[in-house]
């Protein structure tokens, strides 16, 4: 593990901006310094949120939740994602319904997408 670990904080260094180097960060580091896992997985996250890849961002930070379901920083993430893109009505509900368990676990949340107004057609504003 320890060669490949150097190996990729050497290709990170070289390209930090690079999500999937941040992922296989991640991926290496899960079972024995899972802290320092989650904050590779977060800074993949940002990433691809950046680069315009909310679904897999997204996912990134289920990951992320794994380690640490309490951790402030996926529900923000997922917070942005549901609200500032566009996405298929099911996964917004998912997402949402993720925040709700995340934040009032005591509380039987079940969302689906028929609860949600269509994201992509919103209603046209009064004249």
């Amino acid at each position: 593990m320890h060669d490949k670990l150097s190996d990729l904080q050497r290709r990170l260094q070289a390209q930090p901006q690079h999500a999937a180097l941040h992922l296989e960060l991640g991926h290496l580091l899960r079972a024995q310094r899972p802290q320092e896992a989650l904050e590779a997985y977060l800074r993949a996250a940002h990433l691809l949120l950046e680069q315009g890849a909310p679904q897999d961002a997204a996912a990134v930070c289920k990951l992320a939740l794994d380690l640490d379901a309490r951790h402030p920083t996926p529900p923000h993430i997922l917070a942005r994602i549901a609200a500032g893109h566009q996405l298929p009505a099911a996964q917004a509900a998912r997402i949402i319904a993720a925040l709700y368990r995340l934040t009032l676990p005591e509380l039987p949340i079940e969302l689906d997408a028929a609860d949600l107004i269509e994201l992509d057609d919103p209603e046209p504003a009064p004249p």
